[in-house]
């Protein structure tokens, strides 16, 4: 339910105001694309010490809302990064609140299909390929409440192109069976 009032509070127009394209490789994905308003969210996992977690198979999404909160309550220093000046909730544009939901999605959304990606990768440069391995897979499916995301399947498709996986096809249920896992949770406590 959240995520599709975040998507269409995003995109009011729908497909029409998706303007992506995925990064062509690594570097380009982990870059911090900086906004009109001088803020920007730092790729998951981008900035770990010594470089390894982001080529690791792990998802973490923490450092994103806190980025979020932190340049909706704080003004942005030129630097890009929050200050301790407390920002005025009526200065942030609705244009802005539209930007950051665009942003935190795209964001989010890259950081799961670069997961799926090192993880088609990993198969392919593997000497123990096997009949069932990535290099003869031909479908992923994609299920869940985030399925339902029409940007998420827009975001997925083109990452996978890009990155020489056009040949996967794609497989999402409609939207209206795509059950948030807290409500199947919740309904299976009921019972």
């Amino acid at each position: 339910m959240y995520g599709r009032i975040l998507e269409e509070f995003a995109f009011p127009n729908g497909s029409a105001d998706y303007d992506y394209t995925a990064p062509a490789n690594r570097a380009e994905e982990l870059e911090t694309k900086t906004t009109t308003w001088g803020w920007g969210f730092a790729p998951p996992l981008a900035r770990s010490k010594s470089g390894s977690r982001s080529k690791a198979m792990e998802y973490s999404f923490s450092g994103l809302c806190s980025a979020a909160k932190r340049f909706m309550e704080f003004c942005i220093g030129s630097d890009g990064t929050s200050s301790k000046t407390p920002r005025d909730p009526s200065d942030v544009s609705t244009a802005e609140r539209r930007a950051m939901a665009h942003e935190a999605q795209r964001v989010l959304f890259e950081h799961l299909a670069s997961r799926i990606v090192l993880y088609l990768k990993s198969c392919e440069d593997s000497d123990t390929a096997s009949q069932d391995a990535p290099a003869n897979l031909e479908t992923l499916v994609v299920a869940g409440g985030v399925a339902s995301n029409l940007y998420l399947r827009t975001v997925l498709r083109s990452f996978l192109n890009v990155r020489g996986f056009s040949h996967i096809r794609l497989l999402f249920p409609p939207p209206a069976l795509c059950t948030d896992n807290a409500a199947m949770i919740a309904w299976a406590g009921i019972e």
